[in-house]
């Protein structure tokens, strides 16, 4: 199977997030915490250097994810999103509508945007990441640093599944550094390649973020 990490900020970013909207997703009277735990359920409480948001594929969640968590250098957490109608938030009905999902993104995640950030995801997951890292900011206006992409061709190729050459099209998404990396594995490469990836993303991150080498963090 093939894979790719896609460095930079996409093409054709107004600079502007969302704008918040009245719908059903909006935290409740339970407070913000709780519903950033039904979002984030897999987040380090202490201080990190940067954080990385995981956008799992079709029907994915979030503790599929979650032993990359264990493979990051030290300082960087790695967080994969729960979406509503997954796991633990099964009785949630799905969001259709990718605007609405950013939307509630964009105050839910925004606590954890106070240390340099990025985007990742896999399969359909990396479609959310792009959309992400177009539209989502920081509460002072800072943008993603990195939008890693895995097994999912560019928007608008034609493709039957990811390839190399439906991989490296998306470079002309970013005007910034770019570069593929390929692994054997089949579509669900992550669960036996979890060391490597984590290398390549601190790898990418130590450059845009200037991270120092460190240990495999302990995360939950």
């Amino acid at each position: 199977m093939t894979g790719d990490l896609a460095k930079g900020l996409p093409k054709g970013h107004d600079g502007t997030g969302p704008a918040a909207a009245s719908d059903g997703m909006r935290p409740g009277v339970w407070g913000n915490r709780l519903n950033l735990d039904r979002w984030v359920p897999y987040r380090s409480a202490g201080a990190v250097s940067c954080r990385v948001f995981c956008f799992p594929h079709t029907a994915g969640n979030a503790t599929f994810y979650r032993p990359l968590r264990h493979f990051m250098r030290a300082g960087i957490d790695f967080c994969p999103i729960e979406l509503p109608g997954r796991a633990a938030r099964i009785g949630e009905p799905p969001v259709t509508d990718i605007d609405r999902l950013l939307d509630t993104l964009s105050r839910t995640i925004r606590p954890l945007m106070t240390v340099p950030f990025a985007f990742f995801g896999h399969s359909t997951g990396a479609c959310i990441a792009y959309q992400a890292a177009r539209k989502l900011r920081a509460a002072d206006g800072r943008r993603a640093g990195h939008l890693f992409v895995s097994a999912r061709a560019a928007p608008d190729v034609a493709r039957k599944g990811p390839s190399p050459h439906s991989l490296k099209a998306w470079g002309s998404f970013t005007a910034a550094a770019f570069r593929v990396r390929l692994f054997a594995g089949g579509h669900f490469y992550l669960t036996g390649a979890g060391a490597t990836v984590a290398d390549e993303i601190a790898r990418d991150l130590a450059e845009s973020f200037g991270l120092a080498g460190g240990q495999m963090a302990e995360a939950g």
